[in-house]
């Protein structure tokens, strides 16, 4: 398990180079990082957050995604009532916008500037610590 008093982001991203590439940096800023390569792993470690578990403070989600597609996966978590962040990452617009009518807090184009992303991640980290 991780340090309790660094926030948990799960990256969820089926490009593995990103994914730890991504991981690297939130590391790099004091974060605790999960990492799955599909939803179906994503769902579990989600799964593993719920309380009493310390719990997930973001979600980075790939949007197309093997196993279960993103989309789905949020549109899932939303209906469990579980309402742990989402930042929504994909090249499809569409796919983006569907993600932020299920409730994703932003959305990232890819390919997405490294800056704009850890930016959207300090915001919605910074929003929870008030």
């Amino acid at each position: 398990m991780s340090d309790a008093s660094k926030p948990v982001v799960l990256v969820v991203e089926d490009d593995r180079l990103i994914c730890e590439m991504v991981a690297i940096l939130l590391r790099a800023r004091g974060c605790a990082v999960e990492q799955a390569h599909d939803g179906l792993a994503a769902l579990q470690i989600v799964e593993q957050h719920l309380p009493p578990a310390p719990p997930l403070n973001l979600i980075l989600l790939d949007v197309r995604l093997p196993l279960l597609d993103g989309q789905d996966l949020l549109g899932y978590l939303r209906k469990r009532g579980i309402s742990v962040p989402v930042i929504a990452m994909s090249s499809h617009r569409e796919a983006l916008a569907a993600a932020a009518s299920l409730g994703a807090q932003a959305t990232v184009e890819k390919p997405f500037d490294l800056d704009q992303l850890l930016a959207l991640v300090q915001r919605s980290l910074a929003g929870q610590a008030r």
